[in-house]
């Protein structure tokens, strides 16, 4: 049993769990909470998502992260083809979170992680991680899924139309408990 919080914010596919989650990180760097992590916004090509990228937080640098269209060195996962130095990267970002880091950050655990791949091994890192707060999208349909196999049991779920402040409040209620703890 770890000692964190797990933040689920949720919606629908393409219904905007990257955008609320950006959102929200901006006005936890402005509290100067220490947060690490990575996003996954996706490309549009005639009105299709085709490719999404990664982007560590803090980090104006994007890699590829997979593409509907075949690449020469992805690997095929599903309808999409990943790209793995993008996959290595993601997982040292979230495998390097410091005890400074009181927030750790993953856009987003889904079906490959119910398989075993992808973030699968850096979400149960980061569970591991006590007094942390984990802020992770899913898919709507699969949070029951999620945590039932990442064992979750100290989380709130928030969608994509709930206010912001709301899940801030949630965090620092955590945090200064956690503080109180010590």
């Amino acid at each position: 049993m770890t000692n964190n919080k797990v933040i689920i914010i949720t919606g629908s596919k393409g219904e905007g769990k990257t955008t609320k989650l950006q959102s929200l990180i901006k006005l936890l760097l402005k509290k100067n909470i220490p947060i690490t992590g990575f996003i996954a916004p996706a490309s549009f090509v005639d009105g299709e998502r085709n490719t999404y990228n990664l982007k560590g937080i803090g980090s104006e640098e994007t890699i590829t992260l997979c593409s509907s269209i075949s690449q020469i060195g992805y690997e095929k996962i599903g309808s999409f083809y990943f790209n793995n130095p993008a996959i290595i990267l993601g997982n040292q970002i979230l495998k390097s979170a410091s005890r400074n880091n009181k927030i750790i950050v993953i856009d987003e655990i889904g079906p490959f992680e119910l398989k075993g791949k992808v973030w699968y091994n850096s979400m149960l890192s980061a569970m591991k991680q006590d007094g942390k707060v984990i802020i992770i999208t899913v898919r709507e349909i699969l949070v029951e899924e999620i945590v039932v196999k990442f064992n979750i049991d100290n989380y709130s779920v928030f969608s994509t139309n709930d206010d912001n402040q709301d899940i801030i409040n949630e965090i620092d209620t955590f945090l200064i408990n956690e503080i109180n703890s010590i």
